[in-house]
């Protein structure tokens, strides 16, 4: 989803990531890369990069114990 608050982009997505990644490096990563390409495209301003994981797909090869 994109807002605009007093002139400026504010960008909400969710995403979904497989087991054993760096969570808080992927999703730095993504908002940089989100907020730099709208702005280079847009010339605006992206005030705000909202990241949500939905979804962790866990590897199918682990046995899961209870």
């Amino acid at each position: 989803a994109v807002t605009t608050r007093d002139g400026q982009f504010v960008i909400t997505i969710n995403i979904k990531l497989k087991e054993g990644v760096q969570l808080s490096k992927v999703v730095t990563s993504v908002q940089e890369a989100i907020k730099d390409s709208v702005q280079n495209m847009t010339g605006s301003v992206v005030s705000k990069v909202n990241v949500n994981v939905c979804e962790i797909e866990l590897n199918k090869d682990k046995e899961v114990k209870a």
